[in-house]
Formats: C-alpha cells, sequence, structure tokens
C-alpha cells in the first residue's frame, strides 16, 4: 500500500524536475539569444544609426560637442546612462524585451513602453521565436481609435496676446482614410506645461527651460476652436507626402513619448522642433531637426518642410473667425454692419429690421453677419449661453423669411506665411548724429518690425528678440547702439465690431540723449493705446507711453517717464511703406528732460529677401538734434 502511494509522489517530482530544467534551458537559450541579438547589433553597429539616434532623441551640444539625449525624463531610458551612452541604452533595451510583464493600466511590458524601438530593431534584427512577444492591447486600441491614414503639419499664426504663442504654433494632424473633412480627427502637439498666465514669470521660466515640455493628442475641432474661434488665428495646413510605414512609425514614437519630459525652451527646444523630431523618426534622410541649433521659429519649421522636394503634396487655409467675420463685413456698408452688432446684442429686434429700409438681399446678408458674430461672442463667452442660444433661435427663424445670398468665403491671402521674408536679418548702414557721421551692422535671429516687408506676416504686429547694432563713428570710436532684449508691437485696428486694444512693450539697453550727449541705458518702456483702419492702406495709432530709465554714466542714474505718442502707417505702394510718428516725453530726470521727438520712417522693397529703409528723427530737448540713416536689410 506505501509502494502505491509513492507513485503519484515520483511523478510530481519528476514532472517538478522537467519544469525546473525546461525553465533553466529556457533561460539559458534566452540569454544566449540575447548575446547573440547584442553582437549582431554591435556588428551592424546599430547604436550609431540615425534612426536609433533619433528615437533617443540624441543630438550634439552646441558648446560642448557632447552628445546626449535631449530628454530630460529618465523613465525614458532603459539603462542608468541611457541618456548619454546609445549602446548602453541599446543592450538594455533589447534585455528588456525578453521580460513580457502583464500590461496594466498603469504599466507595460518594454516591447510596448518601446514600441518603435522594438519595431525597428526586429526589421534590422529579425527576432525569431526565442523572442516572446507582448499584445501591447493598450497601443492597439489608441491606434484603431485614431486610425491613421495621413499626416498633416498644422501652422496657426501668431498670437500676441499669449508669450507662449507669440510665433505661431505647429503641430500634426493625423488624418482617418477617405475622410472628406478632418475635423474629427486627432492631433499630435508638443507644448509647454506651464500657465501662460504667469507673465513676466512665464517668459523667464519659458525662457530658462523651467517648464516641462509634453506631447499630447486631443482632437483637431478642439483645436481649431483654440486658434481659430477664440483666439482668431488663422490656420495653415500642409499635407505631407509619407508611406503607410512612416506614418505608423510616427504614431509608435508619439506613443513612447507618452508623459516623457522635455525641458522647454522658447527658442530651440520649443513645439516646432519636438515636432521635426518625429518626422526625422519616420524618415532619417530627412535630417530636419539638425537645420536648428540655436532657435527654432515655428514658421521657418514649415518652410523647411516645404524645401524637401515632394514632401509637401497640398496646403489648405482655414480662415478664423475673425476672419470670416471680416469678409462679411467687407460685403456691407458700416451702417448695414452697425445693424448686424445691434440686433447681435439685443439692442435692435430682427422683427424691426425692414424698417429700416434695406433691400430684402440685404437684410439676409446683415442676419447673416449678426448670426456670425453672435457666434462668436458665445464661443468667446463674452455674453451668456442661455441669451446666446436664444437669440440665435430667432435669428435663424426671422432668416428663413429672406431670400439665399451666395456664400461669402473669405480670399486666401495672396502670401502664405511661409513665403513671407526669412526670420534672420543682417542690416548695414550710415547715417550721422549730433554732428557724426556712422557706420551701422546689425543683427536679429527673430522675427518682424513694422518696417519690415509685411506680406506674409500680421498686420501691424512686431515682434522682436536679441537685436542688436553696433556703431564706428567718424574720427574713431565704436558704440553699441542697442541690444534689444524683447520689442513688441501689436497695433490691433478698431472697428464697428471689435473695439481691441494696443499695446507696446520694449525691454533692452540702447542709446538715449542726455544733456547733449548719447549715454547707454537700461530701458523698460510700455504703451497702452488704440489703432484704427483709415483705410485699406493706413493705419492710424495712438499711445500712453511710460519708460523706465538706468543711466550708469549720470550723477542721478535713474528715471521715469510718462508721455504719448501718435502715428500711421502708410502702404503707398505693395512695395513701400510710410511710418511718420510724433511722440513727447516727460522725464523725471533732469538730464533728459522734456523730448519732443518727430520721426520719418520708410522702407521699399526692392527684392523679397532684400529692404531698403529711410529714417529721419528730430529730437528738441536739453539740445536739439537731427539725425538721419540709410539702411540695407538682409534677410536669411
Amino acid at each position: 500500500m506505501a509502494i502505491i502511494n509513492q507513485r503519484p509522489t515520483l511523478r510530481w517530482c519528476a514532472l517538478f524536475l522537467f519544469c525546473c530544467l525546461s525553465k533553466f534551458a529556457a533561460a539559458d537559450d534566452s540569454a544566449g539569444y540575447l548575446a547573440n541579438l547584442r553582437q549582431q547589433a554591435r556588428t551592424l553597429d546599430l547604436a550609431h544609426a540615425p534612426t536609433w539616434l533619433n528615437l533617443l532623441h540624441f543630438k550634439r551640444h552646441p558648446l560642448s560637442g557632447r552628445i546626449r539625449s535631449l530628454a530630460d525624463d529618465p523613465n525614458f531610458f532603459a539603462a542608468a546612462n541611457g541618456a548619454t551612452d546609445a549602446q548602453a541604452e541599446l543592450d538594455a533595451t533589447l534585455a528588456g524585451f525578453f521580460s513580457v510583464t502583464p500590461e496594466t493600466e498603469t504599466s507595460q511590458p518594454a516591447q510596448c513602453r518601446y514600441i518603435a524601438r522594438f519595431v525597428w530593431l526586429n526589421e534590422q534584427l529579425h527576432f525569431d521565436g526565442r523572442m516572446p512577444r507582448a499584445d501591447c492591447a493598450r497601443f492597439q486600441q489608441w491606434r484603431e481609435a485614431i486610425n491613421p491614414g495621413g499626416l498633416t503639419l498644422i501652422y496657426a499664426s501668431a498670437y500676441l496676446n499669449s508669450p507662449a504663442s507669440m510665433y505661431g504654433h505647429t503641430m500634426f494632424r493625423i488624418d482617418q482614410p477617405n475622410q472628406p473633412s478632418q475635423t474629427l480627427a486627432y492631433t499630435l502637439s508638443y507644448a509647454a506645461n506651464g500657465n501662460a498666465n504667469d507673465g513676466l514669470g512665464f517668459v523667464y521660466k519659458g525662457l530658462t527651460g523651467l517648464y516641462p515640455g509634453l506631447f499630447s493628442s486631443s482632437p483637431y475641432y478642439l483645436r481649431v476652436r483654440e486658434y481659430s474661434d477664440l483666439e482668431n488665428r488663422d490656420v495653415w495646413e500642409y499635407q505631407l507626402n509619407l508611406t503607410q510605414p512612416e506614418i505608423e512609425m510616427v504614431l509608435r514614437h508619439a506613443w513612447e513619448l507618452g508623459t516623457v519630459r522635455f525641458d522647454y525652451f522658447f527658442f530651440d527646444e520649443n513645439c516646432s522642433y519636438h515636432i521635426l523630431s518625429l518626422l526625422d523618426v519616420a524618415r532619417p534622410s530627412l535630417q530636419l531637426t539638425d537645420q536648428f541649433v540655436w532657435s527654432t521659429i515655428p514658421i521657418d519649421t514649415v518652410k523647411a518642410a516645404l524645401a524637401i522636394p515632394g514632401l509637401v503634396s497640398r496646403v489648405q487655409y482655414r480662415p478664423s473667425q475673425r476672419s470670416l467675420l471680416d469678409a462679411h463685413m467687407q460685403t456691407l456698408n458700416s451702417r448695414q454692419v452697425s445693424l448686424a452688432r445691434d440686433i447681435s446684442r439685443g439692442n435692435l429686434a430682427v422683427a424691426r429690421l425692414d424698417q429700416q429700409t434695406v433691400a430684402p438681399q440685404q437684410g439676409a446678408e446683415i442676419i447673416d453677419l449678426a448670426d456670425l458674430y453672435l457666434s462668436y461672442l458665445g464661443i468667446a463667452k463674452r455674453m451668456d449661453g442661455h441669451t446666446v442660444a436664444q437669440r440665435l433661435h430667432e435669428l435663424r427663424v426671422a432668416r428663413s423669411q429672406y431670400p439665399v445670398v451666395p456664400e461669402v468665403v473669405p480670399a486666401t491671402p495672396a502670401v502664405r506665411p511661409d513665403q513671407g521674408h526669412a526670420s534672420g536679418r543682417l542690416t548695414t548702414g550710415i547715417g550721422r548724429q549730433q554732428q557724426r557721421s556712422f557706420i551701422e551692422i546689425g543683427y536679429r535671429p527673430a522675427l518682424h518690425d513694422l518696417l519690415d516687408p509685411e506680406p506674409g506676416y500680421i498686420r501691424g504686429a512686431q515682434i522682436e528678440f536679441l537685436d542688436v547694432a553696433a556703431r564706428a563713428y567718424q574720427h574713431g570710436g565704436i558704440q553699441l547702439e542697442r541690444l534689444t532684449a524683447v520689442n513688441i508691437i501689436s497695433l490691433a485696428p478698431r472697428d464697428t465690431l471689435f473695439t481691441p486694444k494696443s499695446w507696446r512693450v520694449r525691454v533692452g539697453r540702447e542709446q538715449v540723449d542726455a544733456a547733449g550727449a548719447r549715454r547707454s541705458s537700461n530701458t523698460l518702456a510700455g504703451s497702452a493705446g488704440m489703432a484704427w483702419d483709415a483705410r485699406t492702406d493706413l493705419l492710424a495709432y495712438g499711445f500712453l507711453d511710460l519708460r523706465a530709465d538706468y543711466v550708469p554714466g549720470l550723477a542721478e542714474h535713474g528715471s521715469a517717464g510718462i508721455g504719448g505718442s501718435i502715428g500711421l502707417l502708410w502702404d503707398a505702394t505693395p512695395g513701400w511703406r510710410v511710418i511718420p510718428d510724433i511722440a513727447l516725453m516727460r522725464n523725471s530726470n533732469d538730464a533728459l528732460g522734456t523730448q519732443r521727438i518727430y520721426k520719418l520712417a520708410s522702407r521699399w522693397t526692392p527684392a523679397p529677401d532684400y529692404a531698403l529703409t529711410l529714417q529721419l528723427s528730430h529730437l528738441h530737448a536739453n539740445s536739439k538734434d537731427t539725425a538721419w540713416q540709410l539702411q540695407l536689410r538682409r534677410y536669411f
């Protein structure tokens, strides 16, 4: 009986021993296969292949020359030193592929966590049955929801009222196959995870990389509503000519990036730079990010994509809500626009429109404009939602009593943003000031001022960073004329429907006239005012001006000033602009005194990449001085 009872025990022991031996054999086999894969990877030098380096975001530091990853999140790497050693990261990644842990809502096996790496390494090393396979259900579910069939580069024009959007913004739209409208498609975007309401703190953190930059995905219609409807930014869509495998690679790498942190820098590692990095992963031969070492301007990245033959297959313009309203306003006279405004705001009942002696067709156009404007007020939350819905219902019931009129479609701008002048600028000039002749040279990396050629840029908008100029005076003497950290102007014209505020801000080091001499000053200046379109070619403005100066060369270093200025932007011809300006400034420092400044600036554009400017000024303060300068500008 005892012998009979021992037989099952012996069988279980044998089975257990067999399982252990099999496990150890499988472990030995996996270890041997891993060693074999690592050796193959070294033989092929995959650790230095462009695709692998792009997957790790490895770049050479422009100053130290050290190669390192731009990713600042240790969770992005499989190896402890993966951020600086591409070979160590490859070895650790291959080892991680052999561990297929269960996938949960918060964790993934390495094959899913690094799915773009897995697919690419499989293409190079041809994994066999000894490599376990993970299902990656979460990725597959995400991919099926997105349903990729194409990729479009989206450029939203500049929005000066937000520091994060002053240069514009780029992102990808993942187009779905056989869809005539892509508003339900998803986007891939990279942005700073910060609060633009931090003001100067936002700018400081953005300049120094203190904000985390993160990739995100959201429906395209939400981004259109944000940019086009709320911020009045035109959107340009650049459809990319990519193969399906390249599109899939973009998605896989976007999944890898997930919540990976990159330190966000306004000038270089910004939205556009890291969006381009996805294209470099999909097609390493593009080398798009290699073109942007010191700074990355969103519109310059669009130009870089357009410069590659065949990469962009189609360009489409999506007008903002403001552009739609402007197009409607151009079909009506000022009285009719005022009627549309009054109907939208509830100051005039739509039923009383017939009493305003307007023709039926004009009445239809007025109601259409009122409908569009009322919808804008609701989207922008400038009117209670319930009130908007009630008035829209009344408008649309009344509209059915009027004839059908042709749809108003905003004209596509003659010059696209990518066709405007280049963002970099070199200047050379000659002139005379305080009875001394000089030669001036200057450099500005970005972006545009009011005297630069305007096609492709926002009318009345200026944004300059790091503008520097130096002068060599007759009979010796070299002087730093200015070093401007930031110089922004927003001349937003007011009309019947919109009453925006205009403003200016300037921070930097510049020369000021003090007691008959030019002295270097650290200056902070700001203005608030209004602008109007006097004609289509004439923009008038007026400002209340404040400034603070610190002038080390004066006995009393500090000064505060208050004053005002008025001026015009007159486009005499498409290539010739004239800007007369008169300013009065009362300074607390007697050495600066009360200054009356009369300026006349003119720009002529002989060629797309060149401009010739003439600037005249007359200062009347403690002393008088008339100055002039002739300048050649080269854009690159």
